[in-house]
């Protein structure tokens, strides 16, 4: 006997798993989700993006702010190197072009060049050899702590800072409150590195 309307699709017991009747070929599949099934899942998913949001920003800022941490470090040595080598004062002077709004002369945020400042005024003539550029993107904010010769930071032919305690800070940009770090010279040739400083420390650590 046929089925009648609204019965459920037929089982045909006791047939081989591997035949398929025509009436089985015509029976709806009703597995998977449903429209509202699937909003759900969407909006739990968007409610745990935006709880882990400000996370990955925080992650992002400090990786930036390590990052040229580590370039300004590695232009420090890079200086001093040379300075050795060729027995000149050797130089690290802030950019000022690339599109940002300088706060004053101790704002290095649009990064710095290297060179081997043959006739000691601490600019970049064209005489004279840049060793290394480094621009930065606008994500981060680089401030000398002297207001002495704030622009630059030079070595002897002896690879010795010409200015002894002087520091440079690194923090996000835009973020007043968010933790810094820190490059500082002591006495003699010594650099040391200080990561996530609070912001309200405006000088290097003396130990």
């Amino acid at each position: 006997m046929g089925h009648g309307r609204g019965s459920k699709c037929p089982h045909h017991r006791g047939m081989s798993h591997t035949q398929i009747t025509p009436a089985q070929q015509s029976c709806p599949n009703h597995s998977g989700f449903t429209l509202i099934e699937t909003m759900v899942v969407v909006a739990l998913m968007a409610i745990l993006a935006g709880m882990a949001a400000p996370s990955f920003t925080g992650a992002f800022q400090r990786y930036r702010v390590g990052t040229t941490a580590d370039d300004l470090m590695a232009s420090i040595y890079l200086a001093r190197a040379e300075a050795i080598r060729s027995g000149q004062q050797t130089v690290i002077r802030r950019q000022t072009a690339c599109g940002l709004s300088l706060t004053n002369a101790r704002d290095w945020s649009c990064g710095w060049q290297v060179f081997i400042d043959l006739n000691d005024d601490k600019v970049l003539n064209n005489n004279e050899v840049l060793v290394r550029q480094v621009d930065l993107g606008q994500q981060v904010t680089v401030r000398k702590h002297n207001v002495v010769d704030p622009q630059v930071l030079s070595f002897d032919r002896f690879g010795q800072v010409t200015q002894r305690g002087q520091g440079m800070s690194i923090s996000p940009r835009g973020q007043q409150t968010a933790n810094l770090d820190m490059v500082c010279f002591s006495q003699g040739t010594r650099i040391r590195a200080f990561k996530n400083q609070p912001s309200s420390v405006t000088s290097c650590p003396t130990t």
